[in-house]
This record gives structure tokens, C-alpha cells and sequence, in this order.
């Protein structure tokens, strides 16, 4: 039964980190069509700034979704055995700790983009 939680944590994991993913993307996009066409009145650096953070989390993500990989590798061999090495709870919860980081991360980016969009809409 623990496995089975495990699993579909892991699996939950994948999806939100996936998410994140693409909107990093959509939102770089976005910032780069929007410093390209920037007017010199407007604070490009603000949006260079993002445009850096969206970069590097973008970067942290590969690394996350490399580290889901390997660790629902390291769950199906556990699943194999009889019993669950202590390593496995330990790395779960590490990873755990990590997805809710760039969630907040994530928020605040979200956060920052949409102030942006209004800073250059006033």
C-alpha cells in the first residue's frame, strides 16, 4: 500500500513539474517578444531580471524532472523487495521538500510576471 503512495506522489510530482515547465516557457517567451519591442522608456532591466530568473528555474527544473526519473527507478526496485530501504523515505521526502520550494518559487515568479504585465500596461 505505501508504494502505491509513493508512486502516485512521485506521479503527482512529474505533473506539477511538467506544468511548471511549460509555463517557464510560455512566460519566457512571452518576456522576450516583450524586452525585443521594449520602448526606452520602459525598465528593461525589470525585465531582464525575470527573464534570467524564468531561465535559471527553467534549468533547476530539468534537474528535478532528471531526479523524478531516477527516483521512480529507485521505487521499482524497492517494490521488488521485501523491504523498503530507509533511503527511499529519506530521498522521498528531500524531493518532496524541493517540489514545494519551486512551487512557491513558481508562485512568486507568476506573481512578479503579472505585476510586470501591469507596470507596462500603466
Amino acid at each position: 500500500m505505501k508504494n502505491i503512495q509513493l508512486f502516485q506522489e512521485v506521479a503527482s510530482w512529474q505533473w506539477e513539474i511538467n506544468g511548471f515547465q511549460k509555463a517557464a516557457f510560455l512566460i519566457e517567451e512571452r518576456l522576450d517578444i516583450i524586452h525585443k519591442n521594449a520602448s526606452p522608456t520602459l525598465k528593461t532591466n525589470k525585465i531582464s531580471f525575470l527573464l534570467n530568473q524564468i531561465i535559471d528555474q527553467e534549468k533547476e527544473l530539468d534537474e528535478i524532472e532528471s531526479i523524478l526519473f531516477s527516483h521512480k527507478e529507485t521505487l521499482k526496485e524497492a517494490n521488488n523487495k521485501k523491504h523498503w530501504p530507509d533511503d527511499v523515505a529519506m530521498k522521498q521526502q528531500s524531493i518532496r521538500n524541493l517540489v514545494n520550494t519551486k512551487k512557491t518559487i513558481f508562485s512568486s515568479i507568476k506573481d512578479d510576471y503579472y505585476k510586470l504585465l501591469r507596470d507596462l500596461l500603466f
